[in-house]
């Protein structure tokens, strides 16, 4: 091949590389090494996007750590903050915007979605989480999905001065079990992770969580994965007897 024609090939290939999504791309000062960028394609709700990873894919991803009140759970009213909860979402992380995705220990949930934080950088070039900010600004609850904890201290502190704060959901609902039915009434706000309650409507088999002993409970009727149980497991969601109750 002439030297001139072996010069365009290559400034054309490296064109397309350029173009690529995240072509070698390093994550903006701040944000985690090891996480990958990927643009937004759709906001399912406040904790739930699609987005398009680097190999051309689209892929749902469920945010870590959080629980938005649910706006598209079959069966269920739209809950309490859960259409504000999607819109914070979709202003943060408008359609078309990338950003960067972090995997904690796990790389899916038990409906295939992605776990993952994500990453953000502003347009000053300033970074931020947006797992965290959704909790901080009482849009999402903390929630420990084991083993998938990396910034959980981080999130249930969020939580706390949120809820001192009277911020976002935990003013615009005051009866909680609007905002995440699954809880039922014996789930009262608290300064750890949601769920996490001294009520003695909590079943004792499932010490990190607050599930009531009855009625009989399904994994998919629990905004739960991972969690740990002892004892009598009555809503049987440790099928293995592992330890471990609706595992990813």
């Amino acid at each position: 091949m002439p030297y001139r024609s072996r010069l365009i090939a290559l400034v054309v290939a490296l064109a397309v590389l350029a173009f690529s999504p995240g072509a070698f791309a390093a994550p903006p000062n701040g944000i985690p090494n090891d996480a990958v960028p990927a643009e937004v394609v759709r906001i399912v709700d406040g904790d739930t996007i699609e987005v398009l990873l680097e190999d051309g894919t689209e892929a749902t991803i469920r945010l870590i750590g959080i629980d938005t009140p649910e706006t598209k759970y079959p069966g269920r009213p739209i809950a309490c903050f859960g259409p504000e909860a999607s819109d914070r979402t979709a202003k943060l992380i408008p359609v078309g915007r990338t950003v960067w995705l972090e995997r904690d220990v796990s790389d899916v949930d038990r409906y295939d979605r992605l776990l993952r934080y994500v990453w953000v950088e502003k347009n000053n070039g300033d970074v931020y989480q947006l797992n965290a900010v959704l909790v901080r600004d009482g849009y999402a609850a903390a929630v420990e999905y084991q083993p998938d904890t990396k910034y959980a201290p981080a999130y249930e502190q969020l939580q706390t001065d949120a809820q001192i704060d009277g911020k976002g959901l935990w003013t615009g609902c005051p009866d909680l079990s609007l905002a995440f039915p699954a809880l039922g009434e014996s789930a009262a706000p608290v300064d750890t992770a949601i769920g996490v309650s001294a009520s003695s409507d909590c079943d004792p088999s499932y010490p990190t969580i607050c599930l009531p002993s009855s009625p009989d409970l399904n994994c998919p009727e629990i905004p739960y994965t991972n969690f740990e149980v002892i004892g009598a497991d009555p809503h049987g969601v440790d099928r293995d007897h592992d330890g471990i109750g609706c595992e990813a």
